[in-house]
């Protein structure tokens, strides 16, 4: 919140630390002492064709490889797994070997676009800072101890994550100041994220006006699935015969204390639980892992057993709130910002209710064929309904550490 001091720890390269907050605006300043140790009242940031984006986490370079990042000692080595949604993979990089030919490196996407490495005219990064690149000037945290833990060059640049590592403390970015790819830093310093797609699995991306969001149909719950765009408001229409096929131009949706988040991704139960879901028959079980950073899970639902006790359950968190009347306001207001982003339905194809109800997956199964789930309208809260598994929801992860687990939350 505005006024509170983020400067909370520092740590070293072979440490899992990822950093949720909104550093002011600054500067990297005289000989280092610059940087942000008091939180701004925005967190939003926009791209150079003036679309609202969120700064985002932050992850040291361990926690964006998934932990295998420190292992990694010979320059032009990739990591063998990073945090990025299934079907996902953080680019190729670095100054050898095929990274400039890999079909996910950012020397490839960026050469179907035209975009010219290394630039100095700014035409390039005007580029990958408008759309569909989209990348904003998110600035770094520093968990360095001289640092002292501060957000540095918020609103002035930023560098993105490659899997590729230059030696085992560093690792190559891409600077959107100047376009450079293969600028190596310390893999201690905190930074975004921004997965490209691989087509080894499904996936639908309705993020252009006019396409048709309507790929395919899949009842099949042992498949992994995820959504990506931003299909037009919509409501179920007669006998199920609604939902939208067409993308619409925003992808924004408004908080209930209107503040703008995306739609975000949305994930089957076989994503959300990281292929574990499907395996689970019984009721009231807890799938085994999620799909949410390192640090972090979805949630506890369910209608029996401890679910309302477990510390790390919607209901054991919203009492700590004193959620009682008109709770789907609070939920939808800051620090929980849920929104009504809709779901998208493999069985029909469709993306549905956006702007009219939310739903939020739990890591709790619901039987066989379907996994509990939080539901947000704008007249109605409740964290233990349940979706198909082949249906796609949204991930809201809270933070499972001991100290302080249940005051944040997370969305993807």
């Amino acid at each position: 919140m505005e006024g509170t001091n983020i400067s909370n720890f520092t740590g070293e390269s072979t440490s899992d630390h990822s950093y949720y907050g909104n550093g002011c605006p600054n500067a990297w300043g005289e000989h280092g002492e610059g940087g942000s140790t008091t939180a701004c009242s925005t967190r939003i940031a926009s791209t150079a064709d003036g679309e609202n984006q969120k700064n985002g986490t932050y992850y040291s370079f361990q926690a964006s490889t998934s932990g295998s990042g420190a292992a990694v000692t010979t320059s032009n080595a990739n990591s063998p797994d990073t945090f990025c949604p299934l079907g996902w993979q953080l680019p190729y990089s670095g100054t050898g070997g095929d990274y400039y030919d890999k079909s996910r490196s950012w020397n490839y996407l960026f050469g179907l676009y035209n975009i010219i490495l290394n630039e100095t005219t700014g035409v390039s990064a005007r580029k990958i800072t408008s759309f569909p690149f989209s990348y904003i000037k998110g600035g770094y945290f520093a968990w360095l101890p001289d640092l002292g833990g501060r957000v540095f060059a918020l609103e002035a640049t930023s560098h993105y994550y490659s899997s590729t590592s230059e030696k085992s403390n560093a690792y190559f970015t891409l600077s959107i100041w100047n376009v450079l790819p293969t600028h190596a830093v310390g893999g201690h310093d905190g930074k975004p994220l921004r997965c490209a797609v691989c087509f080894s699995i499904p996936f639908i991306d309705g993020t252009v006006e006019g396409t048709n969001v309507y790929q395919y149909r899949d009842e099949y719950i042992s498949h992994d699935h995820s959504f990506y765009g931003n299909g037009c408001p919509n409501e179920w229409g007669t006998d199920g015969d609604g939902g939208s096929i067409v993308a619409c131009q925003t992808r924004i949706v408004k908080t209930y204390d209107n503040e703008d988040q995306k739609n975000g991704t949305i994930y089957n139960t076989q994503g959300s639980t990281v292929g574990t879901g499907r395996a689970i028959l019984t009721d009231n079980t807890d799938s085994p892992d999620t799909f949410c950073p390192l640090g972090w899970q979805l949630p506890y639902s369910g209608s029996g057993g401890d679910y309302y006790d477990k510390s790390k359950s919607w209901n054991y968190l919203f009492g700590r709130y004193s959620f009682s009347s008109l709770i789907y306001e609070k939920a939808m207001s800051y620090p929980f910002s849920y929104i009504q982003s809709g779901y998208y339905n493999w069985l029909e194809g469709r993306l549905f209710f956006q702007n009219s109800i939310g739903r939020y997956w739990a890591s709790t199964i619901s039987g066989e064929g379907a996994q509990y789930r939080l539901l947000v309208t704008g007249t109605d809260f409740s964290t233990n309904y349940n979706s198909l598994k082949s249906y796609g929801s949204n991930l809201r992860c809270i933070w499972k550490l001991a100290s302080g687990c249940n005051n944040f939350v997370y969305a993807l």
